[in-house]
């Protein structure tokens, strides 16, 4: 292909987007769970282009997109580098060290055995450790012999490039059959016990159908979140993480779940006597229960806490506070979906995340301890343009029954609305732009409103 040979030629880095398209394009095909992942798939594609087209990439570009890769390595690893070398972190230096020893002479065995040139012994190194920057280090080895021609040097540098593709593949997924399915094996080392006891070690600790840590609220359904830039979302949503001990029934087996649970209580009462203090009785009591199914789920939770203060100069009070939450995901029209939300309560307080604190319940003057009844909802829709760009749109109202204790400001209801633009061009990376409208009304008929755009940037370093 003439004409290709000579547009690349004239224009080199239009080779290295095609490479870097392609390659992330190889990178996202899956085969039985597993992926090259973009790295592999730009080696690949290059060595492709590479076959059918010669293209003249000058030195100085190879070393400058070279140490960029570098840079961007360690500047991902760096702090994760040092905290893991604190406590026990001198056995992964230890593996560090041994792994790339013993990689080296298994190369140099095999290489020998093989009778491979130095290019084709450095890109078995780089590309069955997967440790593409021994690229550098082999190819600056050869430029610095002394004792063969120039061309012979090319000839082998280019041989590091070839080698180091064709094993990144076989080394990419050695390392996932060798420590998924070989290693534990031949170790006697249960994997499934070893992430439970990593659980452990974060404070989650799962049983068959049990959860005990620092988790999101039984009452809580995430699945019912619509896909907004903003991190909060929509008022309504009660997010709401905290320390509990849940216990999962499946009655048809994934389809319908029943959950129950005792969470972390906090006291969420205002207008409290001088001297007094909010007082937690006994834990907040949780529960709910979803179906699943292809045309989406449903779940509904309630909510039981105890409210109560205490008062060493006077009276004192307590009452039963309550809430439901009804929630769910509707798959509509191709990759679109519909979410809604729907929450009710007297003393529900906190589990509306809109509300400020001290919203469950007020105490009049006569000491006397009053729930505040609450309710709101909550609807967006995602549409999915393409594959890669995608828009949200949603709503949200909280509307809160404030006491006359309060004064005038107190909160009375607000508005939520948002609307979304997304572009994903692969599975880690996404740029969006967002609107999002507020509005605030107080009990004596004061009212605000805001607006903000926002634009968010994400990319995945671990996927």
């Amino acid at each position: 292909m003439p004409w290709l040979t000579q547009l690349f030629t004239k224009n080199p880095e239009l080779a290295v987007y095609l490479a870097l398209g392609l390659g992330y394009a190889i990178g996202n095909l899956k085969f039985r769970g597993f992926s090259l992942g973009g790295a592999t798939g730009s080696l690949l594609a290059g060595i492709l282009i590479g076959a059918l087209v010669k293209v003249p990439v000058a030195a100085m570009a190879k070393s400058v997109v070279f140490l960029l890769f570098m840079f961007g390595i360690g500047y991902s690893v760096g702090p994760k580098f040092f905290k893991a070398m604190k406590g026990q972190g001198w056995r992964f230096g230890v593996l560090g060290a041994f792994v790339p020893v013993v990689g080296l002479v298994t190369a140099w065995v095999v290489a020998s055995v093989l009778k491979l040139d130095l290019g084709f012994a450095g890109g078995l190194v780089s590309g069955a450790l997967t440790e593409s920057p021994a690229i550098g280090t082999a190819s600056e080895a050869i430029q610095a012999l002394t004792n063969i021609p120039d061309e012979t040097k090319q000839k082998l540098i280019s041989h590091v490039a070839v080698a180091d593709a064709l094993c990144y593949v076989f080394g990419a997924f050695g390392v996932i059959y060798v420590c998924g399915t070989l290693g534990p094996k031949l170790l006697g080392i249960d994997l499934r016990a070893e992430a439970e006891k990593v659980e452990a070690d974060y404070g989650v600790v799962r049983t068959k159908a049990g959860t005990v840590g620092q988790t999101w609220s039984t009452f809580y359904d995430p699945d019912s979140f619509p896909d907004t830039l903003d991190f909060e979302g929509p008022g309504v949503l009660p997010v709401v993480r905290q320390p509990e001990l849940r216990y999962t029934l499946p009655l048809i087996k994934q389809k319908m779940y029943a959950a129950v649970a005792i969470e972390q209580p906090k006291s969420d009462l205002s207008n409290l006597p001088e001297g007094a203090d909010g007082r937690n009785t006994m834990p907040d009591f949780a529960g709910n229960w979803r179906w699943e199914g292809k045309p989406g789920h449903i779940q509904v939770g309630g909510i039981l806490r105890s409210l109560s203060y205490d008062n060493n100069a006077g009276p004192d009070d307590s009452a039963m506070g309550w809430g439901l939450n009804v929630s769910g995901g509707l798959k509509t029209f191709g990759s679109d979906s519909l979410v809604a939300t729907l929450s009710y309560g007297d003393g529900i307080g906190r589990y509306i995340q809109d509300l400020p604190s001290g919203s469950a319940g007020v105490v009049d003057a006569l000491g006397d301890l009053h729930l505040l009844r609450a309710w709101g909802a909550m609807l967006g829709y995602r549409h999915q343009w393409s594959e890669k760009w995608r828009s949200t749109v949603s709503y949200g109202y909280v509307q809160l029954d404030s006491s006359s204790e309060q004064g005038d400001f107190a909160y009375d209801q607000t508005h939520y609305a948002q609307a979304n633009l997304i572009w994903a061009p692969t599975k880690n990376f996404y740029v969006g732009l967002e609107y999002l409208y507020g509005r605030k009304e107080a009990q004596n008929g004061n009212s605000g409103d805001d607006h903000r755009v926002q634009l968010s940037l994400q990319y995945k370093l671990v996927r």
